[in-house]
């Protein structure tokens, strides 16, 4: 068939489109051409269909030539499972509950900053043995909150800092390393009488500092590619399960013992002291099995063949048996879904706007009384009587006097750090000089303070011959 260009057909025009017929071996002739093609593009990894699986591809081949590196390190620093660490930070929103119940439901309606995007940021870290877990420290938006206020910060459960934004930086990092970190692993090894030598691995996230492989000639700092990362997250994912299992109790229990019942009373007087002992009681629940099977996937000659990660699903119901007991309405009848999405959510980032809205919360009132919030001397007299009232009236109540005895030995050896204080604090007021350390005679029972000064010889008198010499401090 002879085909008219279509410049020369009847009627047709350069602009307009003349549709011209095909014949059969030309159609045919194409169609073998698009078959060809388009097994080349399989074979060849172009077509959009395998692009998934190449990346899944180069994926798995980058897990396993980072496993065998990790070998390698392993090999060349001779480390042994005491002696590995891994160190890794997570979000949580201390003050969430699922948000299908009528807490929620009440938060979303009233105005201002909801107190379920209240932040803050976690770092944990364990060794991978499982018997060894450093100091936590706790990064939060505010560093004396109204419910620490007057508190101790430096010796507390976990390493408290503080940010604006809540969020780790490196100079906080730095922080927890020197202070934390490499005392706690030294004084672990020395415990196990192995040497002072430990590989800590860490995420290549821009927060971490690059220097700090310099910082010690016996600790290693390595930095895990991308791909490496969710190997080690079941730890992380475990800690969530726990943390709202211990809030969930505590709440509880809090309800049964207030004489109202009233959750939202109690849900409101939840602060973060108490969540800073909910994240202490969560870590200690984390058992030496978990955190040892987390290490199964990178450095499976180390996991010990009785080592197995926690069944989710028991611990999930686990924690809708705690919600059922609440009662009312998203408590009853909550499901298995919504406290995975309760856990889930730890990992959404709040917005610009979130962050400045958390940032303008009064955290700490300056008008409250901080006389009554501290053990100064008048409260530590009136704690010091309540208690020998109370003694006093369980002994004289009480038909076994055996056991109300021990309970007045008890509570002696309990109050004597605070009875220690407060003769302190009295000495103190008093304008007397507080004696730091002491010296017991054998001669007599009397406790006399060191004389930090040098040997005085007395000559005034003849009865003064004795040279009283300092003891060493």
């Amino acid at each position: 068939m002879h085909v008219i260009p279509a410049s020369k057909v009847r009627g047709s025009s350069p602009s307009r489109k003349t549709v011209l017929p095909v014949t059969p071996a030309l159609k045919l002739e194409d169609e073998s051409t698009h078959f060809r093609c388009k097994t080349l593009k399989r074979k060849n990894n172009d077509d959009g269909a395998s692009v998934p699986n190449r990346k899944r591809n180069v994926k798995t081949l980058v897990k396993t030539d980072y496993v065998i590196e990790f070998k390698r390190i392993i090999k060349e620093g001779e480390y042994l499972p005491e002696q590995v660490f891994n160190a890794a930070e997570m979000t949580l929103f201390w003050k969430r509950m699922p948000g299908q119940t009528y807490i929620s439901r009440n938060e979303r309606c009233a105005p201002g900053f909801k107190a379920s995007k209240d932040r803050l940021t976690i770092l944990l870290c364990a060794n991978a043995r499982g018997d060894c877990i450093i100091m936590p420290m706790l990064l939060y938006h505010s560093f004396n909150p109204r419910a620490l206020k007057n508190k101790d910060k430096d010796n507390m459960s976990v390493f408290w800092r503080f940010n604006t934004n809540s969020w780790l930086n490196r100079c906080i990092f730095r922080e927890w390393f020197h202070q934390c970190f490499v005392p706690g692993v030294e004084g672990y090894l020395t415990s196990k009488q192995l040497p002072f030598k430990a590989l800590l691995l860490l995420d290549n996230a821009p927060t971490h500092p690059r220097d700090l492989t310099h910082s010690y000639p016996n600790i290693k700092v390595e930095f895990l590619p991308p791909q490496m990362v969710p190997i080690l997250q079941p730890l992380t994912d475990a800690f969530k399960r726990y943390y709202t299992m211990c809030t969930f109790r505590r709440i509880l229990n809090a309800v049964k013992s207030d004489p109202e019942g009233d959750l939202d009373k109690c849900w409101k007087e939840y602060n973060i002291a108490h969540c800073i002992e909910n994240i202490r009681e969560a870590i200690d629940e984390v058992t030496e099995s978990t955190i040892n099977a987390c290490w199964k996937k990178l450095w499976s000659e180390a996991v010990n063949e009785f080592s197995m990660l926690p069944d989710v699903e028991e611990e999930v119901r686990r924690i809708l048996r705690l919600a059922w007991q609440f009662g009312g309405e998203g408590f009853v009848d909550m499901k298995h879904t919504e406290v995975e999405e309760l856990l889930a959510s730890h990992n959404v980032q709040l917005t610009n706007e979130e962050v400045e809205e958390m940032q303008k919360i009064e955290i700490v009132d300056s008008n409250s009384d901080s006389k009554a919030d501290t053990l100064n001397l008048e409260n530590l007299s009136e704690l010091r009587n309540d208690l020998t009232s109370i003694t006093d009236r369980i002994f004289a109540m009480d038909p076994v006097k055996q056991r109300s005895l021990e309970f007045k030995k008890g509570m002696e050896v309990l109050c004597r750090p605070y009875n220690e204080l407060y003769k302190r604090l009295r000495q103190s007021a008093k304008g007397e000089p507080i004696p730091r350390f002491y010296q017991v005679k054998k001669s007599c029972t009397s406790i006399t303070p060191f004389n930090t000064s040098k040997s005085i010889t007395s000559t005034t008198t003849t009865e003064a011959k004795a040279t009283v010499t300092t003891s060493r401090a």
